[in-house]
């Protein structure tokens, strides 16, 4: 774990270097994502989306997260914790805060977890990161804390990097399907028995990318992308039985 989590560190701080912006507020989401913003909500059941956390909110967040996360632990100088946004599933009692870098657009972190009796009960976390490469190609660095992977684009093919050092088969592991037919379950949790997080990512990506904007979306946007990273951090739920 420890060595995992130093080598993203390390990582991060060379794919994604830190361009300073001041304290400016990035906005997650634009008036003309609305084709985005419809998609992601159906996809993964998000009710609420993109509102900004109130001072109480805020407060059992972060107390959560220095409790409960190492990667908060390790970004949280670095973090705008006076304006943290959520999506929510009030179905399942789900919330997703993400945070801003002060010092970077380019970066997002974000966590998973549940609003319980005047605490927030912290599950999972993610960071998300853009960049070039020395031949100037797109690179995304995906972590949930345990492991990450890397995507790079070349001639707008993406390319997938496991960031652990044990061999993984890179087809996508499709054990059970929502009650559409697609990957994942009936909930906000994609990710199916026996899946990496990668290949769950993946597949998740693929689902969500059916058409010009959508895949510009997940290609440009950080805040798609720590999405649809969140909803592989827990087991996917199968459909009901018929009758």
């Amino acid at each position: 774990m420890k060595k995992i989590l130093l080598v993203l560190f390390v990582g991060i701080s060379i794919i994604l270097p830190s361009c300073k912006k001041g304290n400016s507020k990035n906005e997650l989401f634009k008036q003309d994502d609305e084709r985005r913003i419809t998609k992601l909500k159906q996809q993964f059941k998000i009710d609420a989306f993109n509102i900004e956390a109130t001072k109480d909110q805020s407060e059992l967040i972060i107390a959560s997260s220095e409790s409960n996360s190492k990667l908060f632990k390790a970004f949280k100088n670095n973090l705008n914790k006076s304006a943290i946004k959520l999506f929510i599933n009030y179905k399942e009692n789900i919330t997703l805060a993400v945070f801003e870098f002060n010092d970077s657009k380019e970066k997002l972190f974000a966590i998973k977890g549940r609003f319980i009796k005047n605490q927030f009960l912290f599950e999972k976390e993610v960071v998300v990161g853009k960049s070039k490469n020395r031949n100037n190609e797109p690179v995304s660095i995906i972590s949930n804390g345990l492991d990450y992977f890397t995507i790079t684009t070349k001639n707008g093919v993406d390319y997938y990097e496991s960031g652990n050092t044990s061999l993984e088969d890179f087809k996508l592991i499709k054990i059970l399907k929502d009650c559409d037919g697609n990957h994942g379950g009936t909930g906000f949790c994609q990710l199916e028995k026996g899946e990496s997080f990668k290949n769950c990512y993946a597949a998740e990506k693929d689902q969500f990318c059916t058409d010009f904007w959508s895949c510009l979306a997940v290609d440009t946007q950080n805040s798609v992308q720590v999405l649809i990273a969140l909803t592989c951090t827990c087991d996917a739920k199968e459909c009901p039985p018929t009758k």
